[in-house]
């Protein structure tokens, strides 16, 4: 019977992100070999489809696809174990620390000053580098409220608008919307309509 052992371990510790793919690898001296993947000491259950096992051509490459890691993954173990005949004086099994952070979300464009007359609809937008991202906005150093009927937020793929319905003069001042690295920030004008009516010439 052949034996078995690591010619390449599991790395100690591995970073991954909220919502992304982390990937464990591990290399044996030949092929033929059987393993199982375990999470905090617990065989993990690849029909759960959260989690997928594969090994290369060449039969001693092995890899286990952690799909969208979550913040509960934190801290989590991940350990890749040789089932029956490990070369004595050789590790049957390797070990691995996840530690998982919030993805970095990054804006791909910038917030544009508006210039409206009251009881405009306004409206401001951004792209963000991912469908996924999350976005908080701000009028005047205060969070918006999503159900203030007086403001729409959108998400509609990597654009994150913000909606003004009807603009009143005490609206003016600083807009600002944050991911969780990068903000941008622009100003809002609001003019009053009878002021304009005034400026429109005599007929």
């Amino acid at each position: 019977d052949p034996e078995f052992y690591f010619v390449r371990k599991l790395d100690q510790d591995l970073k991954g992100f909220t919502n992304r793919e982390a990937t464990f690898h591990c290399s044996l001296n030949v092929s033929g070999a059987k393993v199982i993947w375990k999470r905090n000491g617990i065989q993990i259950p690849l029909s759960s489809g959260l989690f997928q096992s594969s090994v290369d051509e060449s039969g001693t490459n092995f890899k286990l696809v952690m799909g969208k890691c979550c913040i509960e993954d934190n801290e989590a173990t991940i350990s890749c174990e040789i089932m029956e005949f490990v070369k004595d004086g050789y590790d049957f099994c390797t070990t691995s620390k996840l530690f998982v952070e919030a993805y970095p979300h990054t804006f791909t464009s910038q917030l544009i000053g508006q210039n409206v007359v009251e009881n405009d609809q306004c409206v401001f937008e951004i792209d963000v580098e991912a469908d996924d991202a999350e976005v908080e906005w701000f009028h005047n150093g205060k969070l918006i409220d999503g159900n203030d009927g007086r403001f729409l937020i959108v998400s509609q793929g990597k654009k994150r608008k913000l909606v003004l319905k009807c603009a009143q003069i005490q609206d003016a001042g600083d807009i600002c919307v944050k991911t969780n690295t990068q903000e941008s920030k622009c100003k809002l004008h609001v003019a009053c309509e009878n002021q304009i009516l005034q400026g429109l010439p005599n007929r």
